[in-house]
């Protein structure tokens, strides 16, 4: 409504100006007109504020400002000509936006107010009780005021009133099934998402949703910390548990170690039987030492989270406690996506990558093995013991390795 003053005014400022050398205008009754919109605009506003709404759509308020607003558009034409003034244009839009901005009962409200007004002004008019075009210093010819005209005129006003109306419908019911087409594809696209974000890495999800992951297969050299984990004792019990109760472990098993990697912004690349996979430094990178900081931080809470899911399993009627072989290593990988444009799988490859596997494979249950390029980016900040040389399959030289003493008390 504010705007609309300032717009009304600098339309009164303008008219004004154009019809003041204008003598077949009366501007005296010009100005009259213009004011009479301003303290009606003003006063919207006023009630607006008081009423709390600020020009808002709810209860009565819009009726006030359609009527309002209607009386004044309106006077205009009556002003000037009812039937032959062009600014009767206006009105027929100001139906079509009070139904877009107030909803089909306001302008139901605005187009039988048109009506009735219009009606009445025609009876006034063609009895002489009302004067023509007060606005015109001139006398209007008496055709203007025939019966036959004012009837004529009169119905093709109300045929423009309603198809107005219609069409503003149409717009508003149009884009209500805009609007709901848009609102079911936007709820299609998050439980695709949800469900892409099952089957990759979290991170590559929101990469690929953002459309920052090409299309085809690619790769890159970069460094990462690498983690391998697995389940010590699981193959042997598997045989003994129901097809049922062995999900349920492992599903237990998977929940927790992936809650405790995202909480340290791993990226899960491997689930595979009861073996995970988890890269620190790719696709999102920070710096060395932090990935291997987050890397080491996580296995240890994972290591110490295996309590509660020991005493979970028993519940269930798992009375073997299982056990986690974890190993982290740090080298410059190949990481990308990998396969076809039909079938891509996001993982890294590289020496590094067997290393971090082969650190598993000997450590003992329940412990993790970090390598020398591991413990040289956490040795400042993670208090670690020395475990000695291992001399490990496929590697050529023995590998220094320690182990985080938190999981040596």
């Amino acid at each position: 409504m504010s705007l609309g003053l300032g717009a009304h005014l600098a339309d009164w400022l303008i008219l004004h100006l154009l019809l003041a050398d204008q003598p077949q205008y009366a501007i005296a009754v010009v100005d009259t007109l213009m004011l009479g919109g301003a303290l009606a605009f003003g006063a919207c506003l006023v009630v607006g504020g008081l009423s709390g709404r600020g020009g808002g759509t709810g209860g009565w308020t819009p009726y006030l400002f359609v009527l309002l607003g209607g009386s004044f558009f309106i006077a205009i034409p009556y002003t000037f000509g009812l039937w032959t003034s062009p600014t009767y244009a206006v009105v027929p839009t100001t139906i079509l936006l009070t139904v877009l901005w107030y909803g089909r009962a306001p302008a139901l409200t605005l187009l039988g107010f048109y009506v009735a007004a219009t009606t009445l002004l025609a009876v006034l008019q063609a009895t002489d009780g009302l004067p023509y075009a007060p606005g015109l210093t001139t006398t209007p010819p008496g055709s203007l005021r025939s019966g036959a005209l004012v009837g004529s005129m009169f119905a093709l006003l109300i045929l423009v009133f309603a198809v107005a109306f219609g069409l503003a419908l149409l717009v508003i019911e149009a884009r209500r099934l805009q609007e709901s087409r848009l609102r079911e594809a936007r709820q299609q696209l998050e439980r695709s998402n949800a469900l892409i974000s099952q089957y990759v890495p979290v991170q590559l999800a929101e990469q690929i949703m953002a459309g920052g992951e090409k299309s085809q297969p690619h790769h890159e050299r970069r460094r990462l910390s690498i983690f391998f984990s697995d389940l010590v004792g699981f193959t042997d019990i598997a045989e003994e548990l129901e097809p049922e109760d062995l999900s349920q472990a492992l599903n237990m098993y998977f929940t927790e170690m992936t809650a405790i990697a995202h909480r340290h912004g791993g990226t899960i690349d491997e689930l595979v039987g009861d073996a995970i996979l988890i890269l620190f430094g790719a696709p999102h990178a920070t710096d060395d030492r932090d990935h291997a900081r987050r890397a080491v931080r996580m296995a240890v809470e994972m290591q110490q989270a295996m309590d509660g899911l020991n005493r979970r399993w028993r519940e269930m009627g798992i009375g073997e406690a299982l056990v986690v072989r974890m190993g982290i290593n740090t080298g410059i990988v190949t990481i990308g996506t990998f396969g076809s444009p039909d079938r891509m799988k996001y993982t890294a490859m590289g020496k590094h990558v067997n290393l971090a596997a082969r650190l598993q494979t000997n450590c003992e249950p329940g412990m993790l093995l970090i390598s020398r390029a591991t413990w040289l980016l956490v040795n400042d900040s993670i208090d670690c013991v020395p475990k000695g040389e291992l001399s490990l399959k496929g590697i050529v030289k023995p590998v220094m390795t320690y182990a985080p003493r938190a999981l040596e008390l």
